[in-house]
């Protein structure tokens, strides 16, 4: 690993923000993998190359650039509804598709719940619950389904309200 990128790994558990991480870099055919701290606190077993974690939000700035990639080759416009790319989905819901526009999932103004505010998925990831369900996958389609249970934040375009779902749905 790269001295200067294992000193900041170094520092990152130094500073007790958190036990234990890793980083990838890869370049070309390249591929070099650094770690710092432990994966388990318990028994002290250091982090290892093949161990999954979340990524969390920063999936987030990738997905909006490969939608504004496929704009800027003319395959979809920011204006453009659900209901052009997604119709199936809103079937039987609240939602008007043919109101929300790819702009206003990128936004976070399109009026969509966000599944992670649902009640049921939340409780699966806190506390000791996090512990027995920290392994489950769900679909994107699964995922869109939670939120499409719930009424709208308001109305596309109407405000700022962040949503997980918004992304799922531009991805």
């Amino acid at each position: 690993m790269n001295p200067e990128v294992q000193r900041i790994l170094d520092q990152a558990v130094a500073s007790k923000s958190t036990p234990g991480i890793v980083a990838e870099i890869r370049d070309g055919g390249r591929t070099r993998f650094g770690r710092a701290g432990v994966s388990d606190t318990a028994t002290g077993r250091k982090r290892q190359q093949h161990e999954r974690f979340r990524i969390g939000s920063a999936t987030k700035a990738f997905t909006a650039t490969v939608v504004l990639k496929l704009v800027a080759e003319g395959k979809l416009s920011l204006d453009d509804t659900l209901d052009k790319w997604l119709p199936e989905l809103f079937e039987d819901s609240r939602y008007q598709a043919d109101e929300i526009t790819v702009r206003q999932l990128l936004n976070q103004t399109s009026g969509v719940f966000s599944y992670s505010e649902d009640q049921e998925f939340f409780a699966k990831g806190v506390g000791e619950a996090w512990f027995e369900h920290r392994y489950d996958t769900f679909t994107p389609e699964h995922l869109v389904k939670i939120a499409l249970k719930h009424p709208p934040t308001g109305a596309p375009g109407e405000r700022f309200k962040y949503s997980n779902t918004n992304y799922i749905l531009a991805a």
